[in-house]
C-alpha cells in the first residue's frame, strides 16, 4: 500500500494540474483505443504521469500477488521481463524477492521502459541494474535473447496484443515456445492477461493447446486436467481475484473515477519444462460465491473436472464464504459435515 500511495503522490507532485482527469482520460484510451500503443501514451506527459502514478503501482501489486502465491522460493532470481512497458513485472519481482540477480527487460519501445525505470528509481532511491533492450517480440529471438538463463520469465499483458481468436493461436504459441527455450530446468514462465472474458478465454484455449502438446508442465492455476471445463460454456471464463489494500486517499480517487478496486483481477498461466520438479497440485476455486435458499456454493476445478462445493449459511460455516475466486484449495481437508461436494453436470 505504501508504494501505491508514494507513486501517486510523486506523480501528483510532477505538475500543478489535477491528476484525476488525466487518469480518466488514460482509462478511456486504454479501453477504447487499443490500436494505440503504450508508447503513444508515454509520449504525452499528462498520460505518462497518470500511468506511472496510478496504473503502474496496480500492475506491480497484481503481479507481486501472483508471484507470492506460487509455491516457489528463489534467492536473487534472474528475471526476463518480456513486453516490459514501464517494468511493472520487474518491480513486482523486486518487491517479492528483494535483491534480484541478472535482469533484462524487452519492449519494442524504449521510452516506456526508461520512464518506468527512472520513476521507480527516483521514488525508492534504489538502483536496480536492469538491461533495457528494444526489440520486437514477434521478431527473431536472436534480438532479445539474454546472456543468462532466467529463473523467471514474465509476459504481462503481451499475448492480448496479438489479437483474439484461433487465427492468432500459432503466433502466441511460437512466442511461448521461444520464451520456454530460454529457461533452465527449474525456470518458470508467468503469463498474465486481463481478466476480461474474451482475453481470459483466449488464454484458456491456449492452455488447452499447450496441455494437448504435452511439452510443458502447467503449474497454475490449473489442476492436471486435459481440457478446461469452463471453455464449454461461452459465458464462463477463468480469472483470479486478488485482495488489494488502498490508502484512504487512493480510495477517494477510485470512487471519483468510478473504479471498483476492492480486488485486482487477472487471468494467468504458469508454465515450466517437463523435467520441472513439481509439487502436488491443488484444486482451484473458479467462481464467485453463489447463495440461494440458505446455501453457499462455489465451483471448484479439479483433476476430475468441475465440482460444486456447498455449505449451509450458518454460524461456524465460513469455509466457502471466506475463499476468493482463484484460491488454491485441498478439499480433502474440508470437514464432510460442513461442505458437500457434488459433480457439476
Amino acid at each position: 500500500m505504501q508504494f501505491e500511495y508514494q507513486a501517486y503522490s510523486r506523480a501528483k507532485s510532477k505538475h500543478s494540474s489535477d491528476l484525476i482527469p488525466d487518469i480518466r482520460l488514460l482509462w478511456k484510451a486504454l479501453n477504447t483505443e487499443r490500436a494505440d500503443s503504450l508508447a503513444g501514451y508515454f509520449r504525452k506527459p499528462a498520460l505518462r504521469r497518470a500511468y506511472l502514478g496510478y496504473y503502474l503501482p496496480l500492475y506491480v501489486s497484481k503481479i507481486a500477488s501472483l508471484l507470492e502465491s506460487l509455491p516457489i522460493s528463489w534467492e536473487k532470481p534472474s528475471i526476463l521481463d518480456l513486453g516490459a512497458g514501464p517494468l511493472s513485472a520487474t518491480w513486482a519481482a523486486q518487491r517479492v524477492y528483494g535483491q534480484l540477480g541478472e535482469c533484462m527487460a524487452v519492449d519494442r519501445e524504449i521510452g516506456a521502459m526508461r520512464s518506468g525505470f527512472e520513476f521507480v528509481e527516483e521514488l525508492t532511491g534504489q538502483r536496480t541494474p536492469v538491461r533495457l533492450v528494444q526489440a520486437n517480440l514477434k521478431g527473431p529471438t536472436y534480438f532479445w535473447k539474454p546472456s543468462f538463463k532466467p529463473d523467471l520469465v514474465i509476459m504481462a499483458h503481451v499475448l492480448n496484443e496479438f489479437g483474439s481468436g484461433a487465427r492468432h493461436l500459432e503466433a502466441k504459441l511460437s512466442l511461448i515456445e521461444s520464451a520456454m527455450a530460454l529457461l533452465g530446468s527449474q525456470g518458470v514462465l508467468l503469463i498474465v492477461e486481463p481478466a476480461a472474458r474474451v482475453m481470459a478465454r483466449d488464454l484458456m484455449a491456449l492452455r488447452d493447446q499447450i496441455m494437448a502438446q504435452g511439452e510443458y508442465r502447467i503449474l497454475a492455476p490449473c489442476p492436471q486436467i486435459d481440457r478446461c471445463p469452463l471453455l464449454v460454456n461461452r459465458e464462463n471464463w477463468c480469472h483470479r481475484e486478488l485482495k488489494v489494500e488502498r490508502s484512504a486517499e487512493l480510495k477517494k480517487v477510485d470512487q471519483t473515477i468510478g473504479f471498483d478496486r476492492e480486488f485486482l483481477k487477472c487471468s494467468y498461466l504458469v508454465l515450466a519444462r517437463r523435467d520441472y520438479e513439481q509439487k502436488a497440485s491443488h484444486e482451484r476455486v473458479v467462481s464467485g460465491l453463489m447463495t440461494a435458499k440458505g446455501i453457499h456454493r462455489r465451483y471448484v476445478c479439479t483433476p476430475e473436472g468441475l465440482l460444486t462445493a456447498a455449505e449451509r449459511v450458518e454460524p461456524g460455516h465460513a469455509i466457502l464464504r471466506d475463499l476468493m475466486r482463484g484460491d488454491a484449495v485441498q478439499m480433502q481437508k474440508w470437514s464432510k459435515n460442513l461442505v458437500k461436494i457434488s459433480k457439476e453436470s
